[in-house]
């Protein structure tokens, strides 16, 4: 029997079970801050183009419909025309007629937003994709209070054997927002399964 005492074994810390590292001081300022700046942004433009765009092309929304049809200009023949249309529902015309609902949904989901990037630990991009979508669902929602209904007016189409739904500047925003969160989430440094050793492994100790 050796009477010699076993020294004792410790085993790393698995990076999952370790607390997540304190953010830099100010770092979750100047995330929320390009949050709000990019929805401010992103709302204020989208309301900009569909002001011109009706200006432009002479339509008139009132009342969830287009009161004055407007003209249509081509910019691209057989691609990408202007043209005004009032949508009551929601993102490329997905729910049409449910304007309670849909202004409901919306209010909804700038609730769950705000209140998931309050709780997020600080990250450039993902705030800034969350900003797009919160810009472009704020942008819908003013013209669904003050019109009834949303202004669009891109129209993408090929030829016309395939016509995209009319959709705007705010449509736009929330899908390359989306968009934008799914990839970063899926690029997004995976943690470690409970239980698994440091980098360092087992070490031995004295004393």
């Amino acid at each position: 029997m050796d009477p010699t005492p076993k020294a004792p074994v410790s085993v790393a810390p698995s990076p999952a079970s370790a607390p997540p590292p304190e953010p830099p001081p100010g770092a979750r300022t100047r995330a929320r801050l390009l949050f709000a700046g990019i929805g401010l942004v992103a709302a204020v433009a989208d309301v900009a183009t569909k002001v011109l765009a009706f200006s432009a092309l002479g339509g008139v929304a009132a009342n969830g419909r287009l009161a004055v049809p407007g003209r249509q200009v081509t910019v691209i023949p057989g691609l990408f025309d202007l043209t005004c249309s009032v949508n009551t529902g929601a993102v490329f015309g997905l729910f049409s007629g449910q304007l309670g609902g849909v202004i409901g949904l919306t209010l909804l989901a700038l609730g769950l937003i705000a209140w998931i990037l309050l709780k997020a630990p600080p990250r450039a991009g993902m705030h800034a994709a969350f900003g797009l979508v919160f810009g472009g669902a704020l942008g819908n929602l003013w013209d669904r209070l003050w019109f009834g209904g949303v202004r669009d007016f891109l129209d993408v189409h090929w030829e016309r054997d395939f016509t995209w739904p009319t959709f705007n500047l705010a449509d736009a925003w929330i899908v390359v927002g989306i968009a934008l969160v799914l990839l970063l989430e899926w690029r997004a440094p995976k943690p470690a399964p409970p239980g698994t050793p440091g980098p360092a492994g087992p070490t031995g100790t004295t004393g």
